[in-house]
């Protein structure tokens, strides 16, 4: 079972990629949260604000297996195990135990692959690299944020995050830096927390545009050398021409001085 089990992984996703690692850390977080919630002696709330988190991670989940389904060679092949991340996709807490079936399949990856070629592979894809870094960090400003923010504020007067809902709202304006204000902390630690989010959300969109502008810059500079390319295509063929004719007059004067003599 391992063998096919890897075998499949290897069809779906021969090399790790910044990609696999941004789903991997992903799957990690929403496990540990259900040990919390199986685990640790929390409050309903609390459960419920992990339970709404992992249901909400679990779209990424499923944009995954449907990704996997997209580039596997052989469909069949990838869905012999691949029903498992269409199950760890699904956002009901029930099922959330099914990613453990990804974690496997790039843990396995990760082990099979020599630590200089993915240092290699991530200094030749840095922007994109780059790109699931901060949208990881994002995710998990938005997630542990919420998850604080609640405790800080739920019970405390004047305070209106008084729900999972609430706090996950206010995490993601918060981080996007919009701040609408319909939600807000009241408590210093609240606010603490909201100035590190800030932070965190201005270097998310930092790096987003400076993504951004990386890759129109390359597909102008991509662009202009295709441009080149094709305005050099005529003058190489010209130059080759004159050459030609250069050779067939040598040639020719090279038969003349041989009649004269």
């Amino acid at each position: 079972m391992d063998d096919e089990f890897s075998t499949n992984a290897s069809k779906t996703a021969e090399k790790p990629t910044t990609y696999d690692l941004f789903i991997l850390v992903l799957a990690i977080f929403t496990l540990i949260g259900l040990v919390l919630v199986a685990l640790v002696p929390l409050g309903p709330v609390t459960k419920q604000h992990i339970h709404t988190l992992s249901n909400i991670i679990a779209l990424v989940f499923m944009f995954d297996f449907f990704r996997n389904l997209y580039i596997a060679p052989s469909k069949i092949g990838y869905l012999k195990w691949g029903w498992l991340d269409f199950l760890g996709g699904i956002p009901l807490n029930n099922f959330a135990i099914f990613r453990l079936a990804r974690v496997y399949r790039v843990l396995r990856i990760l082990r099979k692959t020599e630590s200089k070629v993915l240092l290699a592979r991530f200094k030749n894809n840095l922007a994109e690299d780059t790109l699931f870094f901060v949208l990881l960090l994002a995710t998990l400003a938005i997630s542990i944020g919420s998850f604080f923010v609640l405790i800080f504020e739920r019970g405390t007067p004047g305070s209106n995050i008084e729900t999972p809902q609430d706090a996950i709202w206010w995490a993601i304006v918060t981080v996007s830096t919009v701040g609408y204000g319909d939600y807000y902390p009241v408590t210093t630690n609240g606010k603490i927390l909201a100035t590190v989010l800030i932070l965190i959300g201005i270097s998310v969109f930092g790096v987003l545009g400076g993504f951004l502008a990386h890759e129109f810059i390359s597909i102008s500079n991509k662009k202009d050398q295709e441009d080149e390319d094709e305005e050099a295509e005529p003058t190489i063929a010209n130059l080759q021409k004159d050459i030609a004719d250069i050779k067939v007059d040598i040639e020719t004067i090279k038969q003349w001085f041989e009649k004269r003599d």
